[in-house]
């Protein structure tokens, strides 16, 4: 099967160090499986109106005056539109367009804090793909073993996420709301194996299958964390 490529550049607010985004994803436990990293580039999937987008990441300018450039994989063609939502993605992702520099203006005048920012200079805060992602993890994870609340995270990945293979890579990515709403709960069950989790995974597949994200991402903060601690199995510790 062929696919269709685009590539473009984008231009992160300064400073942003792309290392720095590397290395937690290198380490952070819950999504260090779900992408190819290598000491320049990252590669990851996407699902846009039902189907995988890979993009793949290279660094380009300094710290100071950043850059990302950007190719996109498909296999149907790019439009506009559906370029703009990938970009918009991984913006989101990546917080490329976080300003920090008052936070720095602040932080480099605590001498407490001063050292960590000295070593973290550059990083943007590294999230999950999607809020829907990371609900779901804090589901998985409530009292549960990191690495038995990875494998459940893996096994919804591999069997419900949608896919794209690249350079001999096949690339998931995690499934949206409507994706495991459809599944059986047999399925669930099967994956899980805990029915505490799969009642409340449930209830999160309910909830966000319901609202809209640009809802989460710029209602007030205060209306989405009640919105957030309404859901069944969602909590102050989730």
């Amino acid at each position: 099967m062929g696919l269709y490529s685009e590539e473009g550049s984008l231009r992160p607010t300064p400073p942003f160090d792309f290392a720095k985004s590397l290395d937690f994803l290198g380490m952070f436990p819950p999504m260090r499986e779900d992408q190819t990293v290598s000491e320049l580039s990252m590669t990851k999937a996407v699902r846009v109106g039902g189907r995988a987008i890979v993009f793949q990441l290279k660094p380009t300018g300094t710290i100071k005056m950043p850059g990302l450039k950007y190719t996109l994989f498909a296999d149907h063609p790019f439009s506009r539109g559906l370029t703009e939502v990938v970009i918009d993605r991984i913006s989101f992702f990546l917080s490329l367009s976080d300003d920090l520099d008052q936070f720095y203006r602040i932080a480099i005048n605590d001498s407490n804090f001063a050292p960590v920012l000295q070593k973290l200079y550059g990083l943007h805060q590294v999230k999950f793909f999607t809020p829907f992602e990371c609900a779901c993890w804090a589901v998985l994870s409530q009292r549960n073993q990191l690495s038995a609340a990875r494998k459940a995270k893996q096994a919804l990945l591999e069997r419900f996420g949608t896919s794209l293979e690249v350079n001999g890579h096949v690339y998931r990515a995690f499934p949206e709301p409507g994706q495991l709403g459809k599944a059986s709960q047999e399925d669930v069950k099967a994956l899980l194996k805990h029915q505490r989790r799969e009642e409340y995974l449930g209830e999160v597949i309910r909830a966000f299958s319901e609202v809209d994200e640009r809802f989460l991402r710029t209602a007030n903060y205060d209306k989405v964390e009640e919105w957030l601690m309404n859901i069944r199995g969602i909590g102050e510790w989730s």
